[in-house]
């Protein structure tokens, strides 16, 4: 079910493959939503200095930054940017911790599950919290 709107995302994670994947699944849940691409915290950060994105999904393994730094420095920047972390790192600590600092939702990269991820993104541009 689509936005009445268009949503415009930042999809950050350094694996090509995987950002390519994840983006063929956004745009098959809507076809509407623009995502744009970033490798590294650095990418998303200039990104979104210049560009207004509704949404960012962050991997927490980024090659230049922590992802969780990442993460603080992007909320920092930008907080009322809503943020879900889209992670392999699924320890209940990195969740809390993400949450903590603002992520509105975190989606383990092994779930098997479209819906959860259309949830998360759905819950997170209304301003819900999600895990």
């Amino acid at each position: 079910m689509p936005w009445d709107t268009a949503i415009k995302l930042l999809l950050v994670d350094d694996h090509g493959l995987f950002r390519e994947g994840t983006a063929l699944l956004i745009k098959s849940l809507d076809p509407a939503i623009e995502v744009a691409h970033a490798r590294s915290a650095r990418e998303c950060l200039d990104q979104a200095a210049t560009c207004e994105f509704d949404l960012v999904l962050l991997d927490l393994g980024l090659p230049d930054k922590p992802g969780l730094e990442a993460l603080s420095d992007l909320k920092h920047a930008h907080p009322d940017l809503p943020v879900i972390v889209l992670s392999g790192q699924e320890e209940r600590e990195t969740v809390l911790d993400a949450i903590k600092r603002g992520a509105m939702g975190f989606i383990p990269k092994s779930s098997d599950d479209p819906n959860l991820l259309w949830h998360a993104l759905k819950m997170a541009v209304s301003g819900a919290v999600t895990v």
